[in-house]
């Protein structure tokens, strides 16, 4: 099965600087912890998990090669 999930973020150019990375790695962090953050997930019926950059690049492109092998 075809397993799609939604993710919501940033996305920047290649070559961004790592400080630039780090900055907007931790607004995001700051504001998935914020308790308006939870509110909205739960009317949504989502969930919140903050993923950095190592963890969430691989994902992504897993999830590309997935759908490009199910469209093929």
């Amino acid at each position: 099965p075809l397993h799609a999930p939604v993710a919501y973020g940033v996305v920047g150019p290649a070559g961004l600087p790592p400080e630039i990375q780090s900055w907007w790695d931790a607004a995001i962090r700051d504001a998935s912890a914020s308790p308006a953050m939870a509110e909205l997930m739960e009317r949504w019926f989502g969930r919140v998990a903050h993923v950095g950059l190592a963890e969430l690049a691989p994902q992504f492109r897993a999830g590309y090669e997935a759908f490009g092998r199910a469209l093929r």
